[in-house]
């Protein structure tokens, strides 16, 4: 349960180059089922992208993010995790995309692998690296049937002195 509020400014072509650049403001506030807590998130960020070939693109993000924890429904005792907490974050992705349409796919796979490096500003709760990848197959053997697969898988490893991950990043 949540919601999101952003503003964007996007350039296509980024001084006269092959490069997207994508700027934008947020806040956001979710409060997850089966926990006793929610989270309120503020950030910028700055986006690049390029498609290197006519399926292959990939982005290069920068996040400066606020987190701030607040107690839910139910009694939980408050520690670290929810004093504000300043996040500095590097996103690398590549994606792979063959498929026919993208609202409508009838064949074609998407891929994409992506590394968030995440670092806290203050204290070292927020330094981990959060590893994704995410495969979609689609075919269609007889028309007006499409079949679809789906396969992700995401790790996350800590680094630094802490080595817990807060519990409103997993």
């Amino acid at each position: 349960v949540g919601s999101r509020v952003e503003s964007r400014i996007f350039d296509p072509r980024l001084f006269s180059t092959r490069v997207s650049a994508d700027a934008g403001v947020f806040s956001e506030r979710s409060k997850p089922f089966n926990q006793t807590f929610g989270t309120d998130t503020r950030g910028i960020d700055l986006v690049f992208s390029r498609e290197w070939k006519k399926r292959i693109k990939s982005w290069l993000g920068f996040y400066y993010e606020v987190r701030e924890n607040f107690v839910g429904d139910s009694q939980v005792e408050e520690d670290e995790t929810f004093d504000p907490r300043g996040i500095l974050m590097v996103k690398p992705s590549i994606s792979y995309d063959s498929r026919d349409n993208f609202m409508n796919p009838k064949k074609g796979i998407f891929m994409l692998f992506g590394i968030d490096i995440s670092r806290g500003v203050v204290n070292s709760l927020d330094d981990f690296y959060k590893y994704r990848c995410d495969l979609r197959g689609y075919t269609t053997p007889i028309n007006r049937l499409t079949l679809a697969a789906r396969g992700s898988f995401g790790k996350i490893e800590p680094y630094g002195s802490e080595g817990n991950i807060p519990p409103d990043q997993l």
